[in-house]
């Protein structure tokens, strides 16, 4: 349940859009210094971007805000297009990410390898029509072993050996894991 409109926040990092409106301004102005922009869902409804098929880059959607921070501060305005949804996504950004894909943004997801972070990216990747983002079951067994994997298994539909190979595997691997991957893909 919603309590108030500025408890759901969504962070970004060099998104852009082409209306006038206060939101589409401080997208610019945040884009070109490069900063991160943490956005309240009540300024997301009061002010929505104005996207209208301008999306011409991919965007990538990441579940971890320590990976914003790092891109934010290791490529600043160098970084491509960046949305977190800081674990799992709030309403607000529920509300940007498809706005986006109803304009036709391609976005790619990623997010942790563990059970938890399967249920976040199947809800981002069935709202939005998100793609995976070096989010399969090859990323999986090349990266660094995390803690072991812990709870209820869950299922990837983007990849069905994902799954079965992190439960053979037996480990969680984190974000913070493969950011230097990840930070590769989103210099421009």
């Amino acid at each position: 349940m919603l309590c108030d409109e500025l408890s759901s926040t969504v962070t970004v990092l060099g998104l852009t859009s082409n209306g006038g409106g206060l939101v589409d301004e401080t997208f610019a102005l945040h884009a070109a210094a490069g900063e991160p922009l943490r956005l309240t869902l009540s300024q997301l409804f009061h002010h929505p971007p104005r996207f209208m098929k301008c999306v011409e880059e991919p965007i990538f959607v990441c579940e971890n805000i320590t990976v914003l921070a790092a891109a934010a501060s290791r490529l600043g305005p160098g970084s491509r297009p960046l949305i977190c949804t800081d674990g799992q996504p709030s309403l607000a950004a529920i509300l940007l990410l498809e706005s986006l894909a109803r304009e036709g943004a391609e976005l790619y997801y990623h997010g942790d390898f563990d059970w938890p972070g399967l249920h976040i990216a199947r809800r981002v990747m069935d709202r939005t029509d998100a793609r995976p983002w070096r989010f399969g079951a090859a990323d999986y067994l090349e990266a660094p072993a995390g803690p072991p994997l812990k709870g209820k298994a869950a299922n990837a539909p983007w990849d069905d050996r994902l799954a079965s190979t992190m439960e053979r595997r037996g480990v969680a691997v984190h974000e913070e894991l493969v950011l230097e991957e990840l930070l590769f893909d989103l210099r421009r």
